[in-house]
């Protein structure tokens, strides 16, 4: 109700008549509120879903890098593969969430965050596994959050946007790739959940921790991979959602 008559991304909604204060607060509560959404569904997933070890890893980092940005997003949208729907079914009874459409591409949950000036697209698992970027705007507001969507249709709407990886070490460079975007954590943030405590201090000015020189070694082996993957997925994006295939 408070998002319908209040958000500030609603259309003629009540948003201007808050003083500075409220909608300070207002952002603040809509994002724990929606950050709850997000985390009980990793939860639902890490618990019920078979996943390879790296997935799990990866599926739990994320959840806890997200909790440090929890206060600054109006809004999420939840996409679900018809796979994970099957396997969650009653657990989902009153989670917020709607099914991804098939397109061929290997299955992930996705959800798509609403910052102030952005959306942020995050892909959980499978090949690729990123995170995708793009500017706000009333067309791309039509096509993330009141449109059928598929994984390579997500692709493709982002394909001249950023994207950014999940191999070792990603956290340090996101939070320099968001905050490049005015995205910062929430206000207050001296630790970064999800972190080990020697790379979990956290400074507005420098960020976190910079990696060690052999974990940065062993970014840039990995951060190939990720770039020839990505590559290729784009690629089947574009050709999927430029022919008649998808009909």
């Amino acid at each position: 109700w408070l998002r319908k008559h209040y958000g500030s991304s609603t259309p003629n909604s009540r948003w201007n008549e808050l003083s500075p204060e409220a909608k300070a607060a207002m952002r603040k509560w809509l994002g724990a509120v929606s950050y709850q959404d997000f985390q009980r569904l990793v939860s639902l997933i890490l618990d019920r879903v078979r996943l390879q070890d790296h997935e799990y890893n990866r599926l739990r980092s994320r959840s806890g890098f997200w909790s440090n940005y929890s206060d600054r997003f109006e809004r999420i949208r939840i996409l679900l593969p018809q796979s994970s729907v099957s396997i969650l079914g009653s657990c989902l009874s009153h989670q917020d969430v709607e099914i991804l459409q098939a397109d061929g591409s290997d299955p992930t949950e996705v959800c798509i965050f609403d910052f102030d000036a952005w959306f942020v697209v995050e892909f959980f698992r499978g090949n690729g596994s990123e995170t995708r970027i793009l500017n706000k705007n009333s067309a791309t507001e039509q096509q993330l959050f009141a449109s059928e969507l598929s994984i390579k249709q997500l692709r493709y709407l982002s394909l001249n946007h950023a994207v950014h990886d999940h191999v070792m070490c990603w956290q340090y460079f996101c939070v320099q790739w968001l905050k490049d975007r005015n995205i910062l954590p929430n206000k207050g943030t001296e630790k970064f959940d999800g972190l080990p405590y020697q790379y979990n201090k956290y400074s507005p000015q420098t960020g976190l921790p910079k990696p060690s020189s052999e974990n940065m070694r062993k970014r840039d082996r990995s951060l190939g991979y990720w770039k020839q993957d990505i590559a290729r997925l784009e690629r089947e994006a574009k050709r999927y959602c430029e022919s008649d295939e998808k009909y």
